[in-house]
């Protein structure tokens, strides 16, 4: 609501009603509109636009072309997917579910297949405390990207482990650690095989939700990289 005032309150002759306000504040939320000292700059998937507060003759637009429209749905998908990986964890689903169920769509997977084939490396594998259940969710995406599928197959095999070394080494240089317990500052492992209730405080005190964006943010970081080649 405030968010909606100030736009009414700003730019009265570019909004001239509430309902224009909640439009330009509910994008502004998506990160795809931002407010400048003389007037509003919009972004959509075809191109970027600037309307003046004060000057018709001051708005501009640029459309974009076909391969830009191509690249802002890729970054906008990429922005669901991530958002969707900490909505998941944030409705109870543990760390590793929730950053394989945000992808494996694109591998032919259902939500429910993800969710079974990721289940037991939650709680850094099975609440161990051991590497980080965020992380293997991205291993197990390096499996469905680029695993090997024959027992001979050395050269997928060194491929895959180069991919899961390298996300590694990211996840690692990011959170300063890959290991569960560290991450959450314990000397050792709770020793029990119950998880937590999800209440206010679990989300406020551990950095599980944060562990679980950076992982996402990772594999898709990798994915438009090997798109762009």
């Amino acid at each position: 609501e405030q968010l909606v005032q100030t736009y009414k309150t700003k730019y009265p002759n570019l909004v001239q009603s509430d309902e224009m306000a909640a439009f330009y504040a509910s994008i502004e939320i998506e990160g795809l509109c931002h407010r400048t000292a003389t007037g509003i700059l919009y972004t959509n998937a075809q191109g970027v636009s600037y309307a003046d507060e004060n000057d018709p003759e001051k708005n501009w637009a640029l459309l974009f072309d076909e391969q830009s429209e191509e690249n802002y749905r890729m970054i906008m998908e990429t922005k669901d997917r991530i958002e969707k990986a900490v909505e998941l964890f944030k409705s109870g689903y543990n760390c590793s579910q929730s950053v394989v169920g945000a992808f494996a769509d694109m591998y032919g997977f259902t939500e429910e297949q993800a969710f079974r084939m990721s289940a037991s490396f939650g709680g850094g594998i099975g609440r161990m405390r051991q590497t980080c259940g965020a992380a293997c969710g991205m291993f197990l995406l390096a499996g469905l990207e680029k695993g090997a599928v024959e027992g001979k197959d050395r050269e997928g095999k060194a491929a895959n482990y180069a991919l899961v070394q390298e996300l590694a080494a990211e996840f690692k240089k990011r959170n300063g650690s890959l290991i569960c317990a560290e991450l959450l500052g314990l000397r050792k492992p709770e020793g029990s095989s119950v998880p937590e209730a999800r209440t206010e405080q679990y989300y406020a005190k551990r950095p599980c939700a944060r562990m679980v964006e950076v992982a996402a943010q990772i594999w898709t970081e990798y994915l438009e990289k090997t798109s762009s080649k």
